[in-house]
């Protein structure tokens, strides 16, 4: 009997309870809901960002162990006449300015800056101001000016090698030195007008002609009637003869492809390659006519001649590899050629003519019809049949990497567009890639009617990469799509700016502001952005590596100059920062930053907090257009799609501490409440005591059954509770009379 009262005693407590918490031990306060394994996790990839100002340096001839030099007009402190000259700066930086030196006895004039030319080799610049040569050159810890002469003929070209600087006139061929003192270490004086020269592997290739109406110390070149002939070869780099051939009564053109020499007289249609060491005949090729030319492709030989059929010759044989027509041609590279040929595009390697991908497909002068180049050829889009779709293809393989399908409204906006008289301009697009392989974006306009403000209807479609085509929405804020391209996939989130808006989100004042969504296109709000390379967030970090905050190019570096533009380099996403002075300088600089917020617009996220049978259980509500996180005590997460709503029951009286942030890990704020006993502390943390609730109800329930007149099927003077405790009583003394 015993026994049995005890059992009893422990069936009646087990009643007081709370679900889901054991007897004797305390509630662990989790949430039962099922957690989401796929929420992405905030990342802190750094982006390469290049930092220019919009203006390069004017007349810049050339750059070399950290100096800049550039031609310019003398300080009126060097002397009586305002004269050439060339400056020296450290490090792009016009404010300093190492050296200032004039290098020609005239005047300055408006057309002097088109006369400077000058290559740099170490700490010595040759330069020439019209036909006057000079260096400037730092020796023993000063810089100098050496007057090198003048040319006897008119200025063609300048190239370098490590240790010297060759100076090309109609004349002939300089070379000089950068020594200890630069001087002039040899000439080649050409027997008749030196027509064109290059250099290519310690080679310098050369054409003359003798033009008998030509007048040597002329101010400009000229072509009259042609005297003995031509005459070409190759020097070395000591402007030493390695051989020469001679051609008579007529004109000659050269072009030197890898080791060979290729020419052709004036007249002729023979091309003649020769070993351009030696000059030893190699091969000859026969053009159609002479009016075609020959030019170095890769390791090949391109004959060519506009509207025509062109060559591609294997320059070890002389062979043809194959033809195409160039009329035909609407994209080439280096490597592949992209032709348009009986109704059908067609991708070929350039050298070989290997067909890598064929589609059919319309041509017109529609601009949707026009072949798109991205990411620097590494993709070309085009349409295909059934028009309106394109394709966009992979280059290197000929790979069809998406295809995009129009909505209805711009198939029928591509119908109507050929019976409109401005077919071009009716239905327009932009494409490009958005960093990753195989990402691609669409931004679509449609012609509005003649006079209305939506002159045209903008939408914008993303292609992430592994994911399938979608059209971007407005953002919450926006009453219309402004979306600015290119766009930019980067850490699991699209980026882009938005125009019509000032903004002030890092200190930057400026009329873009970078936004964020997720891959498959929900808004997730503004961007704010953090220095690593600096430590410290971008609104406190203006300053550029190497230069003064005070005094940047001479100008206060304040807000109003700068701007964020968006750019996609290579297969992660790059955010352009850029800096429009104005002024002089083409410095570049790199520096590191990352997402350092995202802020959401007008996103608040929704908790209440009430008892239900003895137990506290909270009501998650995101009454927003995105979806959001709802953390409960750091450790449960529940995801709530845009408008949704979801019930979830608390394990037992505690403190439970909310938060809610966007699928990227960025804070959302809260609208926290609480019911009956359950008090709100500190904005994000609620404090439940629903037991004290429950059992202020059956204390309540008790004294209303007290109260109650008696009825038929009662004991008088029991509650129910009293009467199950006397059942139970009543069972066990039977059970014990029975063993008995």
């Amino acid at each position: 009997m015993k026994k049995s009262v005890f059992l009893a005693v422990v069936l009646l407590s087990s009643m007081a309870v709370p679900v889901g918490t054991s007897a004797g031990q305390p509630a662990d306060h989790r949430v039962r809901a099922g957690t989401v394994d796929d929420v992405r996790e905030p990342t802190q990839t750094e982006w390469n960002v290049t930092v220019n100002e919009t203006e390069s340096i004017p007349n810049r001839l050339d750059s070399s162990n950290g100096f800049v030099f550039v031609g310019g007009a003398s300080f009126p402190s060097s002397g009586p006449t305002i004269s050439p000259a060339v400056h020296v700066l450290v490090g792009n930086n016009t404010t300093n300015l190492a050296a200032s030196k004039v290098v020609a006895d005239a005047e300055w004039t408006e057309k002097s800056p088109k006369r400077f030319d000058g290559r740099a080799v170490g700490d010595t610049l040759v330069v020439r101001y019209g036909r006057t040569i000079s260096a400037v050159a730092k020796r023993g810890g000063t810089w100098k000016e050496f007057d090198l002469g003048t040319l006897d003929g008119q200025f063609e070209k300048m190239f370098a090698t490590d240790s010297a600087v060759f100076v090309v006139s109609r004349a002939g061929i300089r070379k000089y030195g950068v020594g200890t003192k630069p001087t002039e270490l040899a000439r080649y004086d050409t027997e008749y007008e030196l027509r064109s020269a290059s250099y290519t592997d310690g080679t310098i290739t050369f054409e003359t002609l003798d033009d008998t109406e030509c007048q040597a110390e002329g101010a400009s070149g000229c072509f009259g009637g042609i005297g003995d002939g031509s005459r070409y070869g190759a020097l070395d780099t000591d402007l030493n003869e390695r051989w020469t051939k001679f051609v008579a009564d007529d004109s000659v053109t050269t072009e030197q492809v890898g080791d060979l020499l290729l020419t052709r007289a004036g007249n002729e249609s023979t091309f003649y390659a020769r070993d351009v060491a030696t000059g030893e005949p190699a091969w000859t090729w026969e053009a159609p006519n002479n009016d075609y030319f020959a030019e170095r492709m890769h390791g090949d030989v391109e004959f060519w001649s506009s509207h025509s059929r062109a060559f591609v010759v294997d320059s070890d044989t002389g062979k043809e590899r194959w033809s195409y027509h160039s009329d035909n041609v609407r994209y080439e590279s280096s490597t592949r050629l992209l032709q348009y040929v009986d109704g059908e595009y067609v991708l070929r390697n350039y050298s070989t003519g290997e067909v890598l991908a064929r589609h059919s497909g319309p041509a017109g002068k529609s601009k949707w019809n026009h072949v798109a180049t991205m990411g620097g050829g590494a993709y070309l889009s085009f349409t295909v049949d059934p028009a309106p779709t394109r394709v966009f293809v992979n280059t290197t393989t000929g790979e069809t990497v998406a295809t995009f399908d129009p909505p209805k409204r711009i198939a029928a906006a591509y119908e109507k567009a050929k019976e409109m008289p401005n077919e071009v301009s009716y239905l327009t697009y932009t494409a490009g890639t958005m960093g990753p392989p195989g990402s691609f974006y669409m931004k679509v306009g449609i012609r509005g009617e003649t006079g209305t403000r939506d002159l045209h209807k903008e939408s914008v479609f993303i292609r992430p990469t592994g994911h399938e085509w979608f059209e971007i929405e407005a953002a919450p804020s926006n009453q219309k799509l402004n979306i600015k391209t290119p766009i930019v996939q980067t850490d699991g989130v699209l980026l882009y700016s938005a125009g019509g808006q000032k903004v002030d989100v890092d200190g930057v004042n400026r009329s873009e502001s970078v936004h964020v969504r997720d891959l498959n296109g929900t808004y997730l709000g503004q961007a704010t952005f953090y220095r690593t390379d600096l430590g410290k967030p971008m609104s406190e970090s203006k300053e550029i590596p190497g230069r003064s905050l005070e005094n940047q190019y001479n100008e206060k570096l304040t807000r109003d100059k700068y701007q964020v533009e968006m750019a996609a380099n290579g297969p992660t996403g790059e955010v352009l920062y850029i800096e429009p002075y104005g002024i002089d300088g083409d410095e570049r600089k790199v520096l590191r930053f990352v997402i350092g917020d995202v802020s959401p617009e007008n996103v608040t996220g929704s908790v209440e907090v009430t008892c239900h049978d003895g137990g506290p259980r909270a009501v998650l509500t995101n009454p927003t257009s995105i979806p959001l996180v709802y953390s409960v005590g750091g450790t449960d997460e529940v995801t709530l799609g845009a408008d949704e709503s979801r019930t979830i029951e608390l394990s037992g009286d505690g403190e439970y501490t909310f938060a809610v942030t966007t699928t990227s890990g960025d804070p959302v704020q809260l609208d926290l409440t609480a019911s009956g006993d359950n008090s709100v502390r500190d904005g994000d943390t609620v404090v439940t005591n629903c037991g004290r609730e429950t059992e202020q109800a059956m204390a309540d329930e008790t004294r209303s059954a007290d109260d109650a007149p008696e009825t038929g099927g009662s004991v008088p003077g029991f509650t129910p509770l009293s009467s199950v405790l006397a059942l139970l009583a009543v069972v066990c003394l039977r059970h014990a009379v029975g063993k008995r």
